[in-house]
């Protein structure tokens, strides 16, 4: 598992992130699932977590749109996807959530 990204967002904010495999897969081969999950890496985390709203799982890449949290918050987004040609890959992001 490779952390690709590390990101900041306010409370209010809802916003979408991608996890993009096009430099990853074959020329022959897309992704055909998709399973995200969120991790609190914050054990006083608030009561309003980052949740994510929805996946969308294309071709070569898996979007995904968050919201909540509050201000201190830290959050860990796993994305492990499957393949046409039976691949099996896990990637994750972080996020912090601030006030600015």
């Amino acid at each position: 598992m490779s952390i690709l990204q590390k990101y900041k967002k306010q409370p209010v904010d809802r916003l979408d992130y991608d996890f993009d495999y096009s430099q990853w897969l074959a020329a022959d081969d897309e992704i055909i699932s998709a399973v995200t999950k969120i991790e609190n890496l914050n054990p006083t985390a608030s009561e309003t977590p980052v949740e994510i709203d929805s996946t969308v799982t294309l071709p070569r890449f898996v979007k995904i749109w968050l919201s909540g949290g509050a201000a201190g918050d830290f959050f860990k987004v796993s994305c492990t996807i499957t393949t046409v040609r039976d691949r099996v890959k896990q990637d994750e992001i972080k996020i912090k959530v601030i006030e600015y």
